[in-house]
């Protein structure tokens, strides 16, 4: 899930608004966390710098997941090892990576 930081808006409130907006959960009472991982790249609007959270998906919301389909055909829950696979961007696999190594 990525998206953009509206105005006012701090990172961590971006990530919960872009990941509800994304997935239909409730993430209210989470707090997600920085990774201590960040990637940049180049678009034709020009440079995006993409900063990477942690949240955790609540047990009881796991398989109630409507993904706006404007952004997303579907989803599937796998390992961390399958998920690497799956990712395209080396930029998604190594911000995985770094994940797996502080959980």
């Amino acid at each position: 899930i990525t998206g953009s930081v509206e105005k006012n808006e701090s990172l961590e409130k971006a990530a919960l608004r872009e990941a509800k907006e994304e997935t239909g959960l409730s993430f209210d009472d989470n707090i997600p966390t920085p990774i201590g991982y960040e990637f940049t790249f180049i678009t034709k609007k020009g440079k995006i710098c993409e900063n990477v959270f942690r949240v955790e998906v609540p047990i009881n919301q796991k398989n109630l997941i409507v993904l706006d389909n404007t952004e997303h055909r579907n989803y599937k829950w796998v390992s961390a090892e399958e998920a690497l696979s799956l990712l395209k961007y080396e930029s998604n696999q190594q911000a995985l990576n770094t994940l797996i190594k502080i959980l």
